[in-house]
């Protein structure tokens, strides 16, 4: 089974981006729908066993750890930003 994952470091800390699927989603009229297979639904970002952010790719929403330093922040919105256009552009 193909895994969407990656990476992002700095040399000292890094940040495993692992795509997350699911096989339901919700309708346009918020019905939910059951789906014969799996679906990829967002991305999670973890630091040290931890998820620090989500982003959702169906509604095109980015969710951080309310502690985050503000560095950390920026390099997530730009790798978010980055995989959200990749999905809009395919």
């Amino acid at each position: 089974m193909e895994t969407e994952s990656g990476f992002i470091t700095n040399g000292n800390d890094t940040i495993t981006v692992r795509a997350v699927k699911t096989f339901k989603i919700t309708g346009e009229k918020n019905e939910p729908i059951d789906l014969p297979f799996r679906l990829t639904g967002g991305y999670e970002f973890k630091s040290e066993n931890a998820v620090i952010a989500i982003i959702d790719i169906r509604g095109n929403n980015l969710w951080f750890y309310k502690d985050l330093d503000e560095p950390t922040r920026f390099i997530i919105a730009a790798s978010s930003s980055a995989i959200l256009l990749r999905k809009q552009n395919h």
